[in-house]
């Protein structure tokens, strides 16, 4: 799946490059002698105000590349307050993808196709659904993936717009919202989010991906930012669980923060480090162990968890010399001396790899007093930053 959105998301950015490259003073690249890749005169009246090009872009008479264009283009029209409006119509999109795909079939690269998916008619072939209050009829047949631009000009009009509000991932990456939140205000954004619905997984990543986005921005958030994000860490509502949403939490906000002083962020980026080493998820655990790194200066106290963890790991595939060398080398020291793989290039482990994590245990012993000493003194700083964020609503379990 994750094939598919890379090659759609070249194909489409592609194919707006194309468009805009060839658009001089608005007016249209024509293809051949007669056929006009954009109407330009329908996207700029489109483009009058957010209110009229939102109306065209979900506009059951909108072409493709029209409303490709006018949704690239009017990220500048639309503030933050136009973000909960378009996840409504991703959610509204997202559940007629579940229940009938729009009649289009799943592109044979998709992690979900298994060759003879829907090959009969679509469910609920020939009715009538409304959809952002058009008429939707599904198709009596299904449509083969749209792989090309031709095909997708004559894809569903529901189709292209869930690409473009980030419903389906068949084409496009991320989401109008996340366009339009990255033209907007920061604090607007963040404020905006907090304020979502932090339900299951999706609501849960929208919320995230937003706080992110402001983060990043501003390179801060607030106790209330990294409040929610440490009550989705431990949120395991419905089947699809919230907490799946914040993977790797610690280790996006680190690189969008990067802090260069030991204050407040810096300390709430190591209270998530550690709620997420306490999970005893190697792939958490390597998100932790990524972030430390963007944190300045060195977080002793995430440090010695960090070290912890690699000593009393279980996972054979974690690769414990390097992240082990990795960490402590701004420290100025290597835990492990020796320069011979943990594992053979099978993936078995090497004769020695008891004698060498043994090596390495006995090395966290003789260092582990230094190195609690150096934490001891960022205790009270990051007490005060587990009690700024406590208290915090938004993604807890109990929302």
């Amino acid at each position: 799946m994750q094939i598919a959105r890379a090659l759609k998301g070249i194909l489409l950015l592609a194919a707006l490059s194309a468009v805009c490259a060839a658009q001089s003073g608005m007016n249209c690249r024509l293809v051949g002698k007669e056929t006009c890749v954009a109407d330009m005169a329908r996207v700029n009246a489109a483009l009058k105000s957010a209110e009229s090009a939102w109306s065209f872009i979900t506009s059951p008479e909108a072409g493709y590349f029209e409303r490709l264009i006018v949704a690239q283009r009017c990220v500048n029209l639309m503030g933050a307050s136009w973000i909960p409006e378009i996840l409504r119509a991703k959610r509204e999109l997202m559940r007629e993808a579940a229940t009938h795909r729009f009649g289009v079939l799943l592109s044979s690269l998709d992690s979900r196709w298994t060759g003879s998916l829907g090959r009969d008619a679509p469910p609920g072939a020939g009715t009538k659904r409304n959809i952002l209050g058009h008429e939707f009829v599904v198709p009596q047949n299904w449509i083969e993936y749209p792989a090309t631009d031709e095909a997708l000009m004559r894809a569903p009009w529901a189709y292209q717009v869930a690409g473009i509000v980030g419903a389906h991932y068949d084409y496009g990456v991320g989401g109008l919202y996340l366009d339009v939140a990255a033209h907007s205000d920061p604090a607007e954004v963040a404020a905006i989010a907090l304020a979502l619905p932090c339900e299951d997984y999706q609501t849960a990543l929208d919320l995230v991906d937003l706080t992110l986005i402001a983060a990043n921005a501003t390179r801060s958030a607030s106790p209330a930012v990294f409040g929610t994000w440490l009550n989705a860490m431990h949120n395991h509502q419905g089947q699809l669980r919230v907490e799946q949403a914040a993977l790797g939490i610690m280790d996006k906000a680190a690189r969008a923060i990067h802090p260069a002083q030991a204050d407040d962020a810096w300390a709430m980026l190591q209270v998530l480090g550690l709620a997420e080493l306490a999970r005893g998820d190697g792939c958490c655990a390597l998100g932790v162990f990524d972030g430390i790194g963007y944190l300045h200066p060195v977080p002793n106290t995430l440090m010695v968890a960090a070290a912890r963890y690699l000593a009393d790991s279980k996972e054979y595939w974690l690769d414990r010399k390097h992240w082990a060398n990795l960490l402590f080398d701004a420290p100025g020291d290597h835990p492990f001396a020796d320069s011979a793989p943990l594992f053979n290039k099978d993936g078995r482990r090497s004769a020695d790899f008891e004698a060498q994590m043994a090596s390495y245990r006995t090395w966290l012993v003789g260092h582990e007093a230094g190195l609690e000493e150096k934490a001891a003194k960022e205790r009270a700083a990051i007490e005060r930053a587990r009690e700024k964020m406590a208290g915090v609503k938004a993604c807890s379990a109990t929302d």
